[in-house]
């Protein structure tokens, strides 16, 4: 940044010759041109298309990442996966790898990515092992480009990861863009990942759900091809109800129905041993859940509690239907009546095809 100052003012200097005084009043216009340049760096440019100002310095997987690699392109870098290993990941550092860079100073990473196929990419954005780090899970792509905006913590100190990407399966993904900046790009469609404040955690209540599962997990799959039309990802940075992170589901058409159970021991109750250690919830008299959908006039048709035997002691059930909005809204079932003793499907739902979300998924007294 250039600093032009200009200084404009009168000098009056007053001399004495053989005792007479002489006064010399004298205008003089001085111009000061003070040159500075500014240390402080708007952006920080990993990757700028075909300019990598970083160095890809690292594979990993569960063979030691020998199924991934990046190679330069048209558009950027092009990171490939032969599939030959349940994961792998690749990270870009500083060209030197021992070198830390300083983030303090900036607010968000951005990051351009797409896929001649359709993709879910498990992870993707900074850091390694060690040091802060922040990932973007389940980030679907397409041949489209997206840009995705990561918010950074504050107190960001020195780093060597300045990106990171993990995925499974085979996959080719064009990266053309990777940036550091001080302001919070221009809305462009771009899908921005904020960094909120720790959710609150109420007291005397019984999580299902609060910044990942606690009480049952997602693990009662169900369907025409066994719930193969729904992608569930419990780590979901869009916009949380509270907190960091919240529940997403998208459902696809690669089947014409499909239900999803979330049960406490990860296995049907039909199959569990008779003396199997279940929670007691009779103390709670409502399941209480927020949700919200991307699509419009969503439909649930079926969203409750209990499963679909009477083995234990969920019967009868409570089952409802909902719609949802882009809105997040407070949902709660009364569970006033049922016998809850011994509860391993704490949660199930019938869905339709769309995404939906759910945050805070918990029993109150």
């Amino acid at each position: 940044m250039w600093n032009v100052f200009i200084l404009l003012f009168s000098i009056h200097i007053d001399l004495k010759n053989n005792g007479k005084t002489m006064i010399m009043k004298s205008k003089i216009l001085l111009l000061l041109i003070i040159v500075s340049t500014s240390t402080f760096a708007q952006e920080l440019v990993v990757l700028n298309k075909g300019v990598l100002n970083g160095k890809f310095s690292g594979n990993l997987g569960a063979k030691g990442g020998t199924s991934i690699s990046a190679t330069a392109s048209e558009d950027g870098y092009t990171i490939s996966l032969t599939g030959d290993e349940s994961w792998a990941g690749i990270y870009i550092t500083n060209k030197s790898v021992n070198e830390k860079i300083d983030l303090s100073t900036y607010k968000y990473l951005v990051m351009s990515l797409r896929s001649e196929e359709d993709v879910v990419v498990e992870k993707i954005g900074y850091g390694l092992d060690g040091e802060k780090s922040e990932l973007i899970r389940k980030v679907e792509l397409n041949k489209n480009w997206k840009t995705f905006v990561l918010a950074l913590p504050e107190g960001m100190s020195e780093q060597k990861g300045l990106f990171s990407f993990i995925t499974v399966g085979k996959a080719k993904v064009d990266v053309s863009e990777i940036r550091y900046t001080t302001t919070l790009p221009e809305d462009n469609g771009a899908t921005t990942f904020l960094i909120p404040a720790e959710a609150e955690r109420l007291e005397g209540v019984n999580y299902v759900f609060n910044e990942g599962f606690e009480t049952g997990a997602p693990s009662g799959y169900s369907g025409e091809k066994n719930g193969a039309s729904m992608l569930v990802d419990d780590k979901c940075m869009e916009s949380p109800y509270k907190g960091k992170y919240c529940l997403k589901i998208k459902v696809d058409d690669k089947e014409t129905w499909r239900a999803l159970f979330l049960q406490v021991l990860g296995n049907w109750t039909a199959l569990l041993a008779p003396d199997s250690k279940l929670p007691d919830l009779s103390e709670y008299k409502k399941l209480v859940f927020y949700a919200r959908s991307t699509d419009k006039d969503y439909l649930i048709p079926e969203i409750g509690f209990g499963g679909e035997t009477n083995r234990f002691s969920q019967e009868p059930r409570n089952i409802v239907f909902i719609d949802l909005d882009e809105k997040w809204t407070r949902y709660e079932i009364d569970l006033r009546g049922l016998e809850k003793e011994s509860v391993n499907d704490v949660m199930m739902l019938v869905l339709n095809e769309g995404t939906l979300f759910l945050d805070e998924i918990r029993f109150e007294k």
